[in-house]
């Protein structure tokens, strides 16, 4: 019997033959996209053809290796909408383009080297399955072994990301200016298998026995789809979870591996200290992105988005940004003080004279009502203000509204009343049910916590990008400037 995760690897395997028979195929009697993705491989992943259509879509836009090897306006199938007719070479000099800048004879050795260790990887567990079986089966029943045969199947199948994600860097490795994502191909057919798969399942419980039954790990499902399962919920008329209060916390860990910071346990909340993002590990750069000559690099917020998801990182949102922050703050007493303390002070002095970041999420100010969104999705963005670059689909995208009232305003912290409006919406922002360690951090950097949000709030009409920074005289939150401003970001993976 063929496992869902087995069946999601054979998709992603297959859509990766289908583009490369598109663009390596060089005549006009192109295949039909029905005769390239056979219909077994749908019916085992549960999904038709303008699902597998939709993943193709997905990923060839946000990869665009057609603009990038300059076949985009070859023919008419070049200026297309449709991702998929940009990939069809209609004649052999542009398969040959492929060829040669993407197809090459490295990517062939990397790509057969890495389906190869699959295959013997496969082989070796079918072979030791036999040996099992032989010693053990004068003790067990037929329905354990075929019980044992899947389990072992399944941890195979679950080896898949992970060797993907491992061609993705070889890929870089040996030197390829334009290669596919594999990994992202995956997580594209991972999340649209299990969407249809789970659609009727809402609860966190409902889908944890989803994953139970189809074998799937619960931490594979959280990183990919972005979302943390909990076995139950607590109703809310019980109390809330005890509040983050300044003080150090044993459970959380920093430490220094090269370039990075290595965070453990970061948990970041709502207003009503709800989790929110989970990381067991963060790998997070020790300095912000800079070019070949050590400068700064300056992007505006959706730009920082698409760069940092270009060099395999993510660009954390504010609730994230707090909380590393928060972290740095709370270990920088440790034995590798220095490090973690350096980390700590860019957020109040980079070599710019401020301690601005560009993170990840946005408000969209709307008069009397603010929608206050983490990891933004492409149309989340306004049209002037983006690309065409899709962004955040691995990322847990969470939108939070707010009445906007008089509460609202440019406000020391301290000043701000956690149960006013204004103060869910900055517990929100900051991910803190509890914003007394935000004071705390302004304190420690001589700079008192204050919030910046629009001018006149209950009549702005516009969509602002999230820093936290460390201006001239102040720490904290800034919702107030427009999509257009420019400043320095890190990545996190």
């Amino acid at each position: 019997m063929v496992s869902l995760l087995q069946s999601i690897s054979g998709l992603a395997n297959t859509l990766e033959d289908t583009i490369a028979s598109l663009r390596l195929h060089g005549s006009r009697d192109i295949p039909a996209l029905d005769s390239l993705i056979p219909k077994a491989v749908l019916q085992s992943a549960g999904i038709n053809t303008d699902d597998a259509k939709s993943i193709l879509d997905t990923y060839l836009e946000q990869t665009s290796l057609d603009y990038a090897v300059e076949l985009s306006d070859n023919s008419d199938w070049r200026t297309s909408k449709d991702p998929v007719k940009r990939q069809m070479t209609l004649f052999p000099n542009q398969s040959r383009i492929w060829r040669q800048q993407v197809y090459t004879t490295k990517r062939t050795a990397v790509d057969r080297a890495l389906r190869d260790a699959e295959e013997r990887i496969q082989k070796a567990v079918a072979d030791e399955l036999k040996l099992v079986a032989e010693k053990l089966e004068p003790a067990l029943e037929y329905d354990d072994l075929g019980q044992l045969e899947t389990v072992l199947k399944v941890n195979t199948a679950g080896l898949a990301p992970e060797l993907r994600a491992l061609r993705h860097r070889l890929y870089d490795t040996v030197g390829l200016r334009h290669h596919d994502d594999p990994e992202l191909l995956y997580q594209l057919c991972f999340q649209t298998v299990i969407n249809t798969k789970s659609a009727d399942k809402k609860e966190d419980r409902e889908i944890l026995s989803f994953l139970e039954e189809e074998r799937i790990p619960q931490d594979l499902y959280e990183t990919i789809m972005g979302r943390q399962l909990v076995a139950t919920r607590k109703p809310a008329t019980e109390p809330l979870p005890p509040k983050i209060v300044a003080g150090p916390l044993s459970s959380v860990q920093v430490r220094v591996d090269g370039d990075h910071l290595v965070f453990e346990n970061i948990v970041c909340h709502d207003a009503d200290g709800a989790p929110t993002e989970q990381y067991p590990s963060l790998r997070v750069m020790r300095n912000v992105y800079r070019d070949a000559n050590g400068k700064m690099t300056f992007m505006k917020p959706y730009e920082a988005i698409v760069h940092a998801q270009e060099q395999g990182d993510f660009n954390p949102s504010s609730q994230l940004a707090t909380a590393l922050v928060i972290a740095a703050y709370r270990g920088r007493r440790g034995r590798q003080n220095a490090d973690v303390n350096a980390f700590l002070e860019q957020y109040k002095e980079k070599g710019n004279s401020n301690g601005y970041h560009v993170l990840n999420t946005i408000t969209q100010w709307q008069g009397t009502q603010a929608r206050l969104i983490h990891y933004p999705h492409l149309a989340d963005f306004p049209e002037a203000n983006r690309g065409t670059r899709t962004i955040n689909l691995s990322r847990p995208h969470r939108v939070a509204e707010f009445p906007v009232d008089t509460s609202f305003g440019d406000k020391l912290v301290s000043e701000v009343s956690a149960q006013s409006q204004f103060g869910r919406y900055l517990r929100n922002w900051y991910g803190q049910p509890e914003l007394g360690i935000i004071v705390e951090i302004g304190d420690h950097f001589s700079k008192p916590a204050k919030a910046w949000v629009p001018n006149n709030p209950t009549t702005a009409n516009y969509t602002s990008g999230a820093w936290l920074r460390c201006s001239n005289n102040h720490f904290g939150c800034d919702s107030y400037y427009v999509l257009y401003y420019t400043n320095a970001f890190r990545g996190v993976r």
